[in-house]
């Protein structure tokens, strides 16, 4: 089955109190390196800027793409959880935690509050 026949990606979000988190972001294989992820990235800050502050998303601390993706578009590094990755190859890997301030911003938190 060919899941990802019609998209090139997709976001998960959620945004509430105050605060937007990025659930799950993916972008097809044959896909990548084409400027889908920053896009849905975009798209989702422009979207939860008018109702959040801050913008948190979780990524594996060896995803070096998308962590370079995320430095581009502002987030830094505001916590680590510890072996939150579970891989059957290469075993557990961190994943640290990101924020962005969004325009207007009085972000203070460290991690999303619903974490």
């Amino acid at each position: 089955i060919e899941l990802w026949s019609e998209a090139g990606g997709f976001a998960l979000t959620r945004t509430i109190a105050g605060e937007a988190e990025l659930l799950t972001l993916a972008v097809a294989p044959k896909h990548r390196r084409k400027g889908i992820a920053r896009g849905l990235v975009e798209r989702w800050l422009a979207a939860a800027t008018p109702q959040a502050e801050c913008a948190f998303l979780e990524v594996a601390e060896d995803n070096a793409a998308a962590l370079g993706l995320y430095a581009e578009l502002g987030f830094t590094q505001v916590g680590r959880r510890p072996r939150y990755y579970v891989r059957a190859q290469t075993g557990a890997v961190d994943a640290l935690v990101l924020r962005l301030e969004l325009p207007a911003s009085t972000c203070k938190g460290t991690t999303p509050s619903g974490a």
